[in-house]
């Protein structure tokens, strides 16, 4: 029996590589998206301890006072902005994660027509076959009743 060859299987070879592609671009959004939250998060905690310590009046000078509420609206500035970011990171990753999805359904299409294919020529390899050893055995019988 001659081995199975898909007459498409370069085209499969090609959804398989978009696949790849498709992981490795949607695990970078995912990379992203932590990093992100990562920093978002660190603001955040660095403002509620800056909130804490003007709250309990530690310091001693107006000065110090007015320097920290200063440096306490930059943090909120840069957790907004952070946050933006994340949110845009997350629409991101929520796009790539679509191009994954359906690049899988592209490959799956292919593979299970590949599969149909193989399993098409096996039955009819098996039919020949059959037909090759029922002619084989008709001629010995032939011949045997000669």
């Amino acid at each position: 029996m001659k081995p199975f060859r898909f007459q498409y299987q370069k085209i499969l070879d090609v959804r398989s590589k978009e696949v790849d592609t498709a992981k490795s671009i949607y695990n970078k959004a995912v990379e992203d998206l932590d990093d992100a939250r990562i920093i978002y998060d660190n603001y955040k905690n660095e403002e509620d301890q800056l909130q804490k310590k003007i709250a309990s009046g530690t310091f001693l000078t107006t000065d110090e006072l007015r320097a920290n509420y200063q440096y306490l609206v930059e943090l909120r500035k840069k957790r907004e902005r952070q946050l933006l970011n994340v949110k845009e990171l997350e629409k991101i990753m929520f796009i790539r994660h679509n191009e994954l999805v359906q690049a899988h359904k592209e490959e799956k299409k292919w593979d299970k027509l590949s599969q149909f294919k193989r399993d098409t020529y096996i039955s009819e390899q098996i039919k020949l076959e059959q037909m090759e050893l029922d002619e084989i055995s008709l001629q010995k019988y032939i011949m045997k009743n000669n």
